[in-house]
């Protein structure tokens, strides 16, 4: 991979190495220096990666390079999140390309609403990917709204305005779930350019707290692939704390892999709380599937999900 600059995209100004290690993604990184290690111009710049084995397929990212800090904006009431009508696609697109307020931590850490200020902790959501409802401000406070982590049940409580933080939008992809018809919408520049069949969380006794909770997520981290119950899962992405996006299980017999039992479940509520997709790319998806979700949604892209039944 090579860092090029947007204006001169064939001139390499720095080579970027990084070495896969089993399934887990590969983490490129830039300090904004060329390859004598001197700072580079403000300005926009071209990261382009690509793998030893399919050198020619080649997929580029323009990064800006800033010596001053990237203003924040300050949080603000939202109002609802969700959009009221799902197959609305202007009102969809105008959800999804809306800046989120979320906990200022790290990902995965949780962010504690209070019951009162001050007092004590009323539930968590999960920092940095989870977008909340800010319902007032008051002083050094806010009241929100979000659906709770590991219950999944809507909840409100108050939280210092300082452990809050402002997301811009990604402007170019976002996607809907809808709950109701257990479908992932996807969008491309406010187009709906697909319709991947999912499966949602199964809420019984055994699994008591594995509904999928609604609400308004941004892509984190690629995760490594993992075993369940005997299932193989492909191409996870977190949403939210152990919820994520990825494929529906396979078993595997004399090498071969074996989709049947939870393709069949798509289409209704079946997972432990995650959403799995799709891998078949069909002509009613528009050609998309779980790999397509892997390799096209970016980082803080957003995943809207609707309250459902």
């Amino acid at each position: 991979s090579y860092i090029s600059s947007a204006a001169e995209p064939d001139k390499i100004l720095r080579t970027l190495e990084g070495k896969a290690k089993d399934t887990v993604p590969v983490t490129l990184k830039w300090d904004g220096k060329d390859r004598k290690h001197k700072i580079l111009p403000d300005g926009d710049y071209l990261l382009t990666a690509y793998s030893a084995v399919l050198p020619d397929y080649r997929v580029t990212a323009t990064v800006t390079l800033s010596s001053s800090p990237i203003p924040v904006p300050e949080v603000f009431e939202t109002g609802d999140t969700i959009p009221a009508d799902p197959e609305n696609d202007e009102e969809v697109w105008a959800a999804l390309t809306a800046p989120a307020v979320v906990g200022a931590g790290t990902e995965g850490q949780g962010l504690y609403l209070m019951k009162k200020k001050k007092y004590s902790p009323g539930g968590s959501i999960s920092a940095r990917t989870a977008a909340v409802r800010v319902l007032e401000i008051d002083g050094g406070w806010c009241e929100v709204g979000a659906w709770r982590q590991a219950i999944g049940e809507y909840m409100e409580g108050w939280v210092q305005t300082e452990k809050l933080t402002v997301i811009p939008p990604r402007l170019h992809y976002g996607a809907l779930i809808n709950k109701k018809d257990h479908t992932m919408t996807i969008y491309e520049d406010g187009k709906r350019i697909g319709r991947i069949r999912i499966s949602t969380g199964l809420l019984n006794a055994k699994n008591p707290l594995a509904a999928t909770p609604p609400g308004v997520y941004l892509i984190g981290s690629r995760m490594k692939d993992f075993q369940m119950d005997g299932y193989h899962y492909d191409y996870p992405i977190r949403l939210h704390g152990d919820y994520l996006l990825h494929t529906v299980g396979y078993r595997t017999k004399d090498s071969v892999r074996y989709y049947t039992e939870e393709l069949e479940d798509l289409g209704g509520e079946a997972s432990h709380g995650c959403i799995r997709l799709d891998i078949r790319a069909t002509k009613e998806s528009g050609y998309l599937n779980a790999w397509w979700v892997w390799t096209h949604l970016g980082r803080d892209t957003r995943v809207i999900v609707t309250e459902g039944n």
